[in-house]
């Protein structure tokens, strides 16, 4: 084993996967078809709340009355807005 200049001591034991030897469709080999659906559902859902309180955080905090002499402060701002909630 050789060292890099990330470790101090010397490298961890590589491991190396026969995938020929793998049972077809391997990791999901053991699961049924329902489970990969419902999963990518449940994946699917919480991608979809995630963008929803995203626009929720931002009409809640970007949506404000604005006089006439900060509209120019204003408008620079509500380009950045977004980015920071939605990030």
């Amino acid at each position: 084993m050789g060292t890099d200049t990330f470790h101090d001591g010397p490298l961890p034991q590589r491991s190396v996967v026969d995938a020929a030897g793998l049972p077809s469709h391997f990791p999901t080999h053991l699961h049924d078809g329902w489970f990969g659906e419902a999963l990518g559902c449940a994946a699917a859902t919480f991608g979809f709340l995630e963008e929803v309180l995203g626009k929720a955080t931002f009409a809640f905090t970007g949506t404000r009355p604005i006089g006439s002499d900060q509209l120019d402060e204003a408008y620079a701002e509500c380009f950045r807005l977004p980015w920071a909630v939605l990030s």
